[in-house]
């Protein structure tokens, strides 16, 4: 497969460069001449032959002039040299991309990018500077994941100076010598261009993006977003406005709630893609790039559609941007194809319940619910904390496994993963009820290889309109954050406990730290109904239960936002606020 596409994209060198290159020459040799090619468009300085939108300046930034600058002055060789060059880079965006590949499932899908279509109609073909800035986009992945952040900083500094739309992701990578560097890198360009070419000529520094605004607010090659709101009536800035504040909505969400690096950036660049006023199918090889490290088939079959459109598009001018093919390829990414799953044996599944002495009672109904169900656990443990052995007779006498552990929710759940021997651990509190065969459904959810955890969704046992809205709050929070809570039964594969440490023995808020870490790991699935949870919390009055939702989201809040600045958490601090009486203050409790 490796010599097959490497002569694919030898003979893609044979076919003629795309009209970009034409643009890409010029603008490098004026340059040299010292024209400021961001306030002067090229018919005004050349007779533009072959330059798409000759009457306005460039859009690229300063960093990508430089290059085009550099690359002009090989410029006897003409438009092959960027096809030559794009194929250079793409070759080093492939071997970095898999020197970051750790399972045979992402080198799988590897060898499914290497032959695709559409690296090698956008580069070797079409020669797009774009190979240049996901080159050193992966290169800052890379030295990330060796700790070298200096380097990083430095390949996303030059990468971003590159490309305008990769911008939003820097908020992914940390750490305040990591952006010292980056802004470094990132405006060294912009000063040496608005000294050499804006500061002596008396240009005003808006003829930066004096194009690219053009381009945003015309909406020419538009996304599928922005043209269904202007179908609808919307007027391009007000869409450009919307657009821009759910995008930066989303961005934040993705952000707090990061589902692992790599997949938060493929989101990232797929959302940007989705709102984007100017779109062009060469966007998207870095959105597939990135979806190699978090593969899911609608992603590529959205890509390649688009890319269809967008080549039919340059061909045939007359060829409409938003046909019938362009609305099945954004369709394309809300269908659950068949082929996004593997079938394997069915697991097996252990359950641990940290318990008290005093849950004798609860403990007893929850474990007549296992073994009530025609497909009962393999394994049941049952952590009881404060090092007591008061249940153990219980246990001894329903055959169910227990330890004693010291006191402490995150410790007790810890141990009882560690004597669980099965391929699936589910967590359940002691409090919850079990309604339906949930053990069968997950048995079978997690015959699917790709899946590595999830949760259920539950209902509280008693009824009220306050406890059915804290329901929709807690279903809502899973299906779009994919946060999910204790009492919401999480189960995962048991050797992620070890390859990737998903849990985490703290006194508070293992829950939170479970369910953000298998999203991390992998796919995660939440299994409709089968749990009645325990209402005590929401039994007081209206200022009680305000009071304990107030608690819940300053915690999550806290640990979330202390999580992605990279601070330590304080859990005994978290502790004590969230069992100190409503009422007390936030400062109070240290957090």
């Amino acid at each position: 497969m490796l010599i097959a596409g490497l002569i694919l994209r030898l003979l893609c060198l044979l076919l003629p460069p795309g009209d970009d290159v034409n643009r890409y020459l010029l603008e490098g040799q004026a340059i040299w001449s010292g024209i400021n090619v961001w306030a002067f468009a090229p018919i005004e300085y050349s007779m533009a032959e072959g330059v798409n939108h000759a009457d306005r300046a460039t859009v690229y930034p300063p960093l990508a002039q430089f290059v085009f600058a550099l690359v002009a002055c090989v410029s006897s060789l003409g438009g092959k040299i960027w096809q030559i060059l794009a194929l250079f880079f793409d070759l080093g965006s492939m071997a970095i991309l898999y020197r970051l590949l750790v399972t045979n499932r992402q080198k799988k899908y590897f060898f499914i990018l290497w032959l695709s279509p559409l690296p090698m109609i956008s580069f070797a073909v079409g020669g797009h500077y774009d190979s240049l800035f996901v080159l050193l986009f992966l290169l800052a992945l890379y030295f990330r994941k060796q700790g070298n952040a200096f380097l990083s900083a430095l390949c996303l500094g030059l990468a971003c100076g590159l490309k305008y739309q990769l911008l939003p992701l820097i908020i992914f990578f940390g750490g305040s010598t990591f952006f010292l560097v980056f802004l470094v890198v990132f405006l060294t360009p912009w000063c040496v261009a608005y000294l050499v070419f804006f500061l002596p000529q008396g240009v005003a520094v808006g003829a930066f993006f004096e194009t690219a605004h053009w381009f945003t607010y015309t909406m020419e090659y538009a996304s599928c977003l922005p043209q269904l709101l202007m179908l609808g009536g919307v007027n391009q800035i007000l869409t450009v406005q919307i657009l821009g504040g759910l995008y930066f909505v989303f961005l934040l969400g993705l952000w707090l709630f990061q589902p692992g690096l790599q997949k938060s950036l493929m989101l990232a660049s797929l959302a940007l893609i989705l709102v984007y006023p100017t779109v062009h199918y060469w966007y998207l090889y870095l959105v597939l790039v990135l979806w190699v490290m978090s593969p899911t088939i609608q992603v590529w079959w959205m890509a390649h559609l688009l890319m269809i459109s967008g080549v039919l598009s340059y061909i045939r001018p007359g060829f409409p941007h938003f046909p019938l093919l362009e609305f099945c390829a954004y369709v394309s990414l809300l269908l659950p194809l068949f082929l996004d799953s593997k079938k394997g044996k069915e697991p097996t599944v252990g359950v641990v319940i940290p318990v008290l002495s005093g849950d004798a009672d609860r403990l007893s109904q929850l474990l007549s619910d296992l073994y009530s169900q025609n497909t009962t656990p393999d394994q049941v443990v049952v952590s009881e904390g404060g090092l007591k052995t008061d249940l153990l007779g219980q246990c001894l006498g329903l055959g169910v496994f227990h330890i004693s552990s010291v006191s402490g929710r995150g410790q007790q759940i810890f141990n009882g993963m560690m004597a669980v021997k099965t391929d699936v651990i589910l967590v359940l509190h002691a409090d919850s009820r079990i309604s339906r065969d949930v053990i069968r459904d997950i048995k079978q959810i997690m015959r699917d290889q790709e899946i590595v955890g999830g949760c259920l969704t539950h209902e509280y046992r008693e009824s009220g309109s306050w406890l059915r809205f804290t329901q929709w709050i807690n279903w809502l929070r899973v299906h779009i954050t994919g946060l999910s809570f204790g009492d919401q039964g999480q189960f995962f594969r048991r050797h992620l406990l070890f390859s990737h440490r998903v849990f985490e023995p703290a006194p508070l808020m293992e829950d939170v730290a479970l369910s953000l870490k298998l999203s991390e790991a992998g796919k995660t699935f939440v299994l409709k109904g089968g749990l009645y949870s325990s209402s005590r919390q929401w039994k007081e009055g209206l200022v009680q239960k305000l009071g304990h939702a107030r608690k819940i989201a300053v915690l999550v809040t806290t640990y979330l936002m202390r999580r992605r600045l990279g601070i330590k958490q304080p859990f005994s601090a978290y502790y004590r606020y969230y069992y100190s009486p409503v009422g007390k203050s936030r400062n109070s409790q240290g957090i």
